[in-house]
């Protein structure tokens, strides 16, 4: 092969990487999607309404739009849990005729907003307490993002951010970690078998 043909051939294999390249990022770029579509637990437009996706509603198991607002649980004792099946930590125990406030359904589980009384966990090295208070106390959290979680250990479930400035209840501590009263953002999920949306 003379050296022009070489030249023909290499211009080829460039032309034809290139646009398969092309349409490798274009089809990236137009399936692209908002990185999530759940709500920030606990947003809305101050009257406690719960904004999702603006203004969306998501959908749930049967693909219909779950109207978010509130859900009545119809047992006794159900666990609400630190994610929406068996395998999550239990948070706390709600009890028929309780309400709660419902932020999404997924797979037969609702996403609800803690009840109060519930304790979640936060490390201690980013609460900053009274120096002479005793537990239970109010704590100011001295950091962004930092992750309340459903236990005092770094494997258990993330429940929701709290950011420099926030104000916390706590309860009592034990190593490296506070326990503290459910801040109003954090979320747990209870099973649809034991809860009804209202109307």
């Amino acid at each position: 092969m003379d050296r022009a043909r070489r030249g023909d051939w290499a211009n080829c294999v460039r032309a034809v990487f290139f646009l398969i390249l092309g349409v490798a990022v274009l089809g990236t770029f137009l399936s692209c999607r908002p990185f999530s579509s759940r709500p920030s637990p606990g947003s809305g437009d101050g009257t406690g309404a719960i904004v999702v996706d603006g203004g969306k509603e998501p959908n749930g198991d049967n693909g219909d739009p779950v109207k978010l607002g509130t859900g009545e649980v119809t047992g006794d004792k159900v666990n609400v849990r630190a994610g929406p099946n068996l395998n999550y930590e239990i948070l706390t125990k709600v009890e028929a005729g309780q309400k709660l406030r419902v932020v999404s359904s997924e797979s037969g589980w609702h996403e609800v907003l803690l009840p109060a009384g519930t304790s979640v966990w936060i490390p201690s090295e980013y609460v900053k307490l009274p120096k002479t208070a005793p537990f239970p106390c109010t704590g100011e959290v001295t950091g962004n993002r930092v992750s309340v979680r459903a236990g005092g250990d770094l494997r258990r479930t993330v429940l929701c951010p709290l950011n420099r400035g926030d104000k916390v209840k706590v309860l009592d501590g034990k190593a490296d970690w506070y326990r503290i009263e459910a801040p109003a953002k954090c979320i747990g999920w209870i099973s649809g078998e034991f809860f009804k949306l209202e109307e």
